[in-house]
């Protein structure tokens, strides 16, 4: 993997981890493993980048694309900003009160008033897979 000299703190990738049983079905073909359980890969860099790397923001906003079209797809969660947010949804929806300064700990992905996935996290996991931000020692 090369790194971008011009740009120093572009130091992280994104890490994709699986156990052993599933990641014959989600391990890409030609990227960098970083470990195996005997012959099968469980850990290697899931590379949208073309082999440079992200400053942690950038890194970040990869993984909230990848929560944002999960959920989008399943429909599992409720994506919010605010509570402000919040407070309008559940009002036009007949709710009398959500309590949201209570449950929300920022903008992110909420399913039953709990966050699965906010904005400023380092790990997503989807199903069987975990995808997180790692630094890189230059």
């Amino acid at each position: 993997m090369e790194t971008n000299l011009l740009n120093s703190d572009k130091n992280y990738i994104i890490v994709e981890k699986c156990d052993a049983y599933n990641a014959k079905a989600h391990f890409e073909r030609g990227a960098k493993v970083l470990k195996r359980e005997g012959a099968t890969p469980v850990k290697w860099v899931h590379d949208d980048n073309f082999g440079h790397f992200y400053t942690l923001a950038e890194a970040q906003k990869v993984l909230l694309s990848y929560a944002r079209k999960y959920y989008n797809e399943h429909g599992s969660a409720q994506e919010y900003s605010s509570v402000k947010e919040i407070e309008n949804e559940y009002k036009e929806l007949g709710i009398p009160s959500c309590n949201a300064k209570k449950w929300f700990k920022g903008p992110g992905f909420y399913e039953n008033e709990e966050a699965v996935f906010l904005y400023n996290a380092t790990c997503y996991e989807e199903d069987v897979v975990t995808y997180s931000i790692e630094e890189v020692d230059e």
